[in-house]
């Protein structure tokens, strides 16, 4: 119950911490997401030393990687817990801002896709989460982690589509007319 009362408030915490600093260029972006990033990590590595590697499947009395006494257990899954909502609202407040920069008349298609996506990921990993030991579920969410951390800085200084973050773009298809292409949306507004 604590874990989650902190992790919630940590999550608001990092919002504001994303609507206060305002990033507006593409690298105060990416100083957030690997700042979310590292956070992730380090959390993950006190998971890893903290639980034992059964945890996940059955109630346990088996002894983790480093036997730290209840007292030092318990604070090490407090501040993982202030450390996950920190370093996730990190990463989710800036997904959606560069996801809403981006498809600003289509926003609604891009935010469905991104839900559909992020509850296919959940759902597939609800059902491997009781049969896989922690070590391999934390390996897969690292794995996660880094690759998807990657893929965001690859979108975030593509230098042609860095260029439509703030303008307004189009998923909309294009049309050849007589040999000249006609943008779909154009031909509607006339």
């Amino acid at each position: 119950m604590q874990q989650s009362l902190t992790l919630n408030s940590d999550q608001i915490r990092g919002g504001l911490f994303g609507f206060i600093t305002k990033p507006k260029t593409p690298s105060s972006r990416a100083l957030i997401i690997f700042l979310g990033f590292l956070l992730q990590i380090i959390v993950y590595y006190g998971v890893f030393v903290n639980f034992p590697p059964d945890a996940p499947t059955l109630e346990t009395s088996t002894i983790p990687y480093f036997d730290f006494s209840k007292s030092v257990s318990q604070t090490i899954t407090f501040v993982g817990s202030f450390l996950v909502g920190l370093g996730d609202s990190s990463l989710n407040t800036q997904l959606m801002n560069v996801l809403a920069g981006r498809y600003k008349e289509t926003s609604a298609s891009a935010f469905a896709i991104f839900k559909l996506v992020q509850s296919l990921m959940s759902a597939i990993a609800f059902f491997y989460a009781g049969a896989l030991a922690l070590p391999y579920q934390l390996l897969i969410v690292v794995i996660f982690l880094f690759f998807g951390t990657l893929a965001f800085f690859i979108v975030l200084f593509d230098d042609d589509s860095s260029a439509h973050i703030g303008h307004s773009s189009t998923l909309s298809t294009a049309i050849l007319t007589e040999g000249e292409p006609v943008n779909v949306d154009d031909e509607d507004r006339q």
